[in-house]
């Protein structure tokens, strides 16, 4: 593993499960690598969630499932860094593929193996690609992604025209700190995403959107980090819907500013 890239804790848990990955699955396994927040470097201790992908020859068996759900769970008896492990089991075949086009698959999200769909979409691969730390397996260049920037793009596009223009309309869910912080992080990643052509962290791109956004900004931006890096503050019920009115509107505006400058499509659900 890159141990520059990856902080010891990880790399520690991440160096086990490989170990028992191979063991189980040493005939048709060919590749774990990490992304996300990790591959970015803007992993926050105590907080952020590690981001894997397992990558397997063929589909994985029944018998696959069952070794997955005792890894998983061998892992979180001896390491509680475990339970945060989020991450998906895919065929190689079905790299670079949206969920749309192929069938469910095993995934672990807040420390449980499931089987449906998870984290697939253009911005993982793109993450995947030209980020991610391989574990064990080839280099992720090598992986046969067919994923380029038009792709992100347009994921892009649904998530602000469709995903957030709805979200849009309920204020209320902003009295709620960590919704608010989402909202307006995740927002300023996708202007950075637009603006800058590549893919960054949620607190780099924050702080992007409080050196290039106007000023009126600068407040609700402010409020998002200090929430996301765990500041807490007593603040009274008018000024709390004062700011979650004014996320809705922070909303609003990223979706109109991006649809203008880079001449995005509007989408109706």
């Amino acid at each position: 593993m890159q141990s520059v890239s990856v902080p010891d804790e990880v790399q520690l848990l991440m160096e086990s499960y490989k170990e028992q990955a191979q063991s189980a699955f040493s005939d048709h396994l060919s590749g774990i690598y990490v992304y996300g927040s990790i591959a970015l470097g803007a992993f926050a201790s105590g907080k952020s969630d590690i981001d894997f992908l397992t990558v397997f020859q063929n589909e994985p068996t029944r018998e696959d499932l069952t070794s997955i759900q005792n890894i998983h769970k061998r892992l979180q008896r001896t390491n509680p860094l475990a339970k945060r492990m989020d991450g998906m089991y895919l065929s190689a075949e079905h790299l670079g593929k949206t969920n749309q086009q192929i069938p469910s698959y095993i995934y672990v999200a807040d420390g449980k193996v499931r089987q449906g769909y998870w984290d697939i979409n253009a911005v993982t691969w793109w993450t995947v690609k030209h980020h991610g730390i391989p574990v064990y397996g080839p280099e992720p260049a090598e992986l046969e992604l067919s994923i380029g920037w038009d792709n992100v793009v347009d994921a892009m596009n649904i998530n602000l025209n469709v995903y957030w223009n709805k979200r849009a309309e309920y204020a209320a869910l902003y009295l709620v700190d960590e919704l608010l912080a989402d909202a307006v992080c995740t927002l300023s990643r996708i202007l950075y995403t637009l603006e800058c052509k590549e893919i960054g962290s949620k607190v780099q791109a924050t702080q992007y959107a409080l050196h290039t956004l106007p000023a009126h900004w600068h407040s609700i931006l402010t409020d998002a980090l200090q929430i996301r890096q765990g500041e807490k503050r007593k603040i009274g019920l008018v000024s709390r819907w004062r700011r979650a009115k004014e996320t809705q509107a922070f909303i609003r505006f990223i979706i109109q500013h991006c649809n203008n400058r880079h001449m995005l499509t509007s989408i109706k659900a």
